[in-house]
C-alpha cells in the first residue's frame, strides 16, 4: 500500500478523497497545516503555490487541493476567491449576485501532487457542473466541503448537496468520480515509483 499525506485543514475534503483513492490501495494520511491563502488568478497558480509550501514543511509525498465556485453569468465570479468571498457575503450573497442570471455554475478542482523526485507539482483537475438553488437547502454534513454545498445543486439532478442524504451523497460521488481528477491521479499515482 502506498501512502500521501493530503495536507489540509477541512477534514470533509480528507473524507471524500481517501474514499477514492483506497480503491487504489493509496492510504491517505491527513496533514492538518495552515497554508497562507494568496491571491493568484487561477486555481492552478494557487495549487503550485500550496504544494511548494507544504513541501517545505514536510517533505513527504502530499497532495494539496484549491476548488471553488465559478458562475459564467458572473464572469467565472467567485472562482479563485470562493472561500473569502464565502466568508464575506455567505451563500446568501451568492444568491443575490445571481439574481436575474443565468444560475449555472461548476465547481472547479485541482489537486497538486509533490515528492522528492520532481522540480514542481503535478496537477490534475476536473469541473463538476451544476446551478445555484434559489435558497440555501439543507443542512452541513461532517463531510461538507463548504457552506456552498447548501446551494450547489449538480447537475441532472434537483437536490443541493446539503439536501442529500449520506448514501444520496455517496452515489452521486461515486458518478462523478468515474471520471474525475482523483480517478486519473490515483491511476498515476499507483503506478509511480517513490
Amino acid at each position: 500500500m502506498k501512502t500521501v499525506y493530503f495536507v489540509t485543514t477541512n477534514k470533509g475534503k480528507v473524507h471524500s478523497v481517501s474514499s477514492t483513492l483506497s480503491e487504489f490501495d493509496i492510504r491517505v494520511l491527513h496533514e492538518s497545516l495552515e497554508i497562507p491563502e494568496l491571491k493568484y488568478e487561477s486555481f492552478e497558480e494557487i495549487t503550485i503555490h500550496k504544494a511548494l509550501f507544504a513541501w517545505e514543511r514536510i517533505r513527504k509525498p502530499l497532495i494539496v487541493m484549491d476548488a471553488g465556485l465559478c458562475i459564467p453569468s458572473l464572469n467565472d465570479f467567485p472562482g479563485p476567491y470562493s472561500k473569502y468571498v464565502l466568508n464575506k457575503i455567505g451563500v446568501e450573497g451568492i444568491i443575490k449576485l445571481v439574481e436575474d442570471k443565468d444560475r449555472r455554475c461548476y465547481f472547479k478542482n485541482v489537486l497538486g501532487y509533490m515528492d522528492s523526485k520532481l522540480k514542481e507539482p503535478k496537477l490534475f483537475s476536473f469541473k463538476i457542473e451544476g446551478t445555484i438553488a434559489e435558497e440555501p437547502r439543507g443542512e452541513m454534513k461532517e463531510y461538507s466541503w463548504s457552506k456552498y454545498s447548501l446551494i450547489f445543486i449538480p447537475k441532472g439532478l434537483n437536490k443541493t448537496l446539503g439536501e442529500m442524504t449520506r448514501e444520496e451523497y455517496e452515489e452521486w460521488r461515486a458518478r462523478i468520480n468515474k471520471r474525475s481528477y482523483l480517478i486519473e491521479f490515483g491511476e498515476w499515482f499507483s503506478k509511480r515509483k517513490i
